[in-house]
C-alpha cells in the first residue's frame, strides 16, 4: 500500500467521523463518505460522498459539506499526525446512479435481442 493510499484511507475514516458524529448540521442529513483521493503533493483531497434523499437534497448537503470543510479539516487535523493538513473539497459520488443507467440500458438491449420478432423460426436466441 503506498502513502497516498494510507494518507487516503486514514483521512476517509477520520473525515466519515466528524461527518457523521461531530457535525450538528440537518441539511447534510444521512452522508456516507464512499471515497478519498488526495494529490501526489499531499496538499488537496477530493472526498466523495453520497446521501439519501432527491436532487435538491444532494445540492444541500453539498454545499453544507464544502461550508463547513475548513471546521472538518481542523477536526482531522487534530487526529492526524501529519506535516499539512490538506484543503478538503466535497464532491458527489454518483456512480450508483451511473450504474443504474447503464444497466436499464443493457436491459433494453437484451429485450430488444430476445424479442421474438428478431428470431427466424426453428433459431435459437
Amino acid at each position: 500500500m503506498s502513502r497516498i493510499d494510507k494518507m487516503n484511507q486514514e483521512l476517509r475514516h477520520h473525515i466519515s467521523y466528524a461527518v457523521q458524529q461531530e457535525l450538528n448540521d440537518p441539511s447534510i442529513g444521512f452522508t456516507t463518505i464512499t471515497s478519498v483521493a488526495t494529490s501526489s503533493d499531499l496538499r488537496h483531497t477530493k472526498v466523495f460522498f453520497t446521501c439519501m434523499g432527491d436532487e435538491a437534497s444532494r445540492v444541500k448537503a453539498l454545499k453544507s459539506l464544502n461550508k463547513a470543510s475548513g471546521y472538518i479539516r481542523k477536526l482531522v487535523a487534530k487526529r492526524l499526525y501529519i506535516k499539512f493538513m490538506p484543503d478538503i473539497k466535497f464532491f458527489y459520488d454518483d456512480t450508483e446512479q451511473q450504474k443504474e443507467k447503464i444497466d436499464k440500458i443493457f436491459d433494453r438491449i437484451n429485450k430488444a435481442t430476445d424479442a421474438p420478432e428478431n428470431h427466424q423460426k426453428g433459431e435459437m436466441p
